[in-house]
């Protein structure tokens, strides 16, 4: 009986002290609220996607064409962020590659993305 408490104990203390030394929670970044398209995500197509898509590669994506390009070309599903070829693009999701070629956008600009779209996608 002492050897299997003398067991156990042993393998509390290895438990806690592997669990101090490692870091398991993983971070989440908060959903943006009150994203705003001229504001919050015009400047992400400017700043990561004009370079190709302004002007001469579908979508236009400069800031006088954008929202019109990607409504009138059913890119953007109001509401639906998932079902929006614009989000699955910029994600890699369904197998697309990612947008833009030269890597994923970031955590925040992807959740602006995101709110933006499922928040039914105005031109703000």
């Amino acid at each position: 009986m002492k050897i299997i408490f003398k067991t156990l104990e042993m393998f509390v203390l290895l438990t806690l002290i592997a669990s101090c030394t490692k870091e398991y929670v993983t971070p989440t970044a908060e959903l943006p609220t009150n994203v705003s398209f001229a504001t919050d995500i015009q400047p992400i197509f400017t700043n990561n996607c004009v370079a190709c898509h302004g002007g001469s590669t579908s979508p236009n994506l400069t800031a006088s064409k954008a929202y019109a390009s990607l409504t009138s070309n059913n890119l953007v599903v109001s509401g639906n962020a998932s079902g929006s070829k614009l989000y699955s693009r910029m994600t890699g999701a369904n197998g697309n590659s990612v947008m833009p070629p030269s890597g994923k956008l970031s955590t925040s600009d992807l959740n602006k993305v995101l709110v933006w779209i499922n928040e039914g996608a105005k031109n703000n």
